[in-house]
């Protein structure tokens, strides 16, 4: 025990003639002697972060819940990234070509894809499950009122991407087929129904109801009409988005994080304590 202490007293006095310990107990010394410079230089770096922090443009954001009938979550978050990289870039020729001006898009800061689903759950994305629940589009902004706006253009954006457009050509070709058919089925229905009136108006209707049954004539005319009815009202929803929340105006900003404040506080305290060494020295 007693050569355990002696060791220890040892170690503690080879310490204390290390050159190592010789600068920290210049260090400390030099933090003491010069407190009230050290802390006016950081009293001044923080005032200038606080400074910058305030000239700092408000960053409003906004969300939209978008969705998809037949484009599945992964390419709906490719075309995001796409269009996120083009306003990052301030890529103004290939904005325009997507409908975007100048106007349109120098306010956005960034735009985000948000997954329904918890975004650290990866096993998630392949599931063929999820692949079409609605998703949010968040979008930063400059500018506060400008959101509604701005979901148009994203929405045309989604919309006539070559996929989108394809598949809403080849739709409205195929219910275009579908409801030329159905007006030729109804319109023989109608003839047949005329036709079974006047025989019935001929003859007597105990004696025709056994062999033509005009109910049957009337219920098919009636399903034709009904998937009519069906195939009008996709005509005029052939769009693949639909909007279940808009984007609203925001009346609060939410700022980045900003560490000015540190940075130059840091900053500021280096500086002046290289140049108080520098001044002490002479």
């Amino acid at each position: 025990m007693q050569e355990d202490e002696v060791d220890l007293i040892k170690l503690v006095k080879q310490l204390k003639r290390s050159a190592f310990y010789f600068r920290l107990k210049n260090e400390i010394s030099f933090i003491f002697n010069n407190k009230i410079w050290l802390v006016l230089l950081l009293l001044l770096g923080a005032g200038f972060g606080y400074y910058k922090k305030s000239k700092n443009i408000p960053v409003y954001s906004s969300q939209m819940t978008v969705k998809s009938k037949w484009v599945d979550n992964r390419a709906n978050e490719d075309l995001i990234q796409s269009l996120a990289y083009l306003i990052s870039d301030r890529n103004k020729v290939e904005l325009e070509k997507i409908g975007f001006s100048p106007k349109d898009f120098s306010h956005i800061q960034n735009i985000e894809f948000v997954y329904p689903y918890l975004e650290n759950d990866k096993n998630q994305i392949f599931d063929s499950l999820r692949r079409f629940e609605p998703f949010r589009i968040v979008v930063y902004s400059n500018e506060k009122n400008n959101f509604k706006k701005t979901e148009e253009l994203i929405l045309s954006y989604f919309e006539n991407t070559k996929q989108s457009v394809v598949y809403k050509e080849n739709r409205g070709n195929a219910l275009k087929e579908t409801k030329k058919s159905l007006l030729t089925a109804i319109n023989s229905l109608n003839n047949m129904e005329q036709n079974v009136n006047r025989l019935f108006q001929r003859q007597s209707q105990h004696d025709l109801a056994a062999i033509i049954d005009p109910t049957i004539v009337i219920k098919e005319k009636m399903n034709a009409e009904l998937e009519l009815i069906k195939i009008e009202e996709g005509l005029n929803t052939l769009n693949n988005y639909e909007v279940l929340s808009s984007m609203i105006p925001r009346l609060i900003p939410e700022y980045r994080k900003d560490r000015s404040m540190v940075k130059f506080s840091i900053l500021f305290l280096i500086i002046g304590g290289i140049l108080l060494r520098l001044i002490k020295k002479k």
